[in-house]
């Protein structure tokens, strides 16, 4: 018996629809059983290494708080440096030269906003969990 490509198709696509619908169920139980709850699902993500268990909304924010400046003060830290490596190879370019010394300065200042961000928040830690 001959056969098109036509009905070659047919036939597949037969084939990968039947099995798609095979699957159908399964996965749709999954997804409107319910699933794990939301306490099931926080201890699930607290014990993936490297995350910790925050006990409250505040604790979460200030760890995130921290972590930004952390990764601000890190990369201030890298553009000083971009900068002071551009101040060297100016070689006498004025104008290269006076571009790399306002970025060291205004990264200056930024850590500077940086360190006393960091300040806050602990003051405002501090005042919240009332510790002197």
């Amino acid at each position: 018996m001959g056969y098109t490509l036509a009905t070659l198709s047919f036939k597949a696509s037969a084939r990968i629809a039947a099995y798609l619908h095979s699957l159908a169920p399964s996965a749709g139980a999954a997804v409107f059983d319910g699933g794990p709850s939301i306490d099931e699902s926080a201890n699930e993500v607290a014990s993936i290494p490297g995350i910790s268990h925050q006990s409250n909304l505040m604790d979460f924010v200030i760890s995130i708080i921290t972590r930004v400046l952390d990764f601000v003060t890190l990369v201030a830290v890298i553009v000083v440096i971009v900068a002071g490596i551009r101040l060297i190879v100016s070689m006498g370019n004025d104008e290269q030269k006076d571009k790399a010394k306002k970025s060291i300065i205004y990264m200056v200042i930024g850590l500077a906003v940086i360190i006393l961000s960091r300040i806050i928040v602990l003051f405002v830690v501090n005042i919240f969990n009332g510790t002197p």
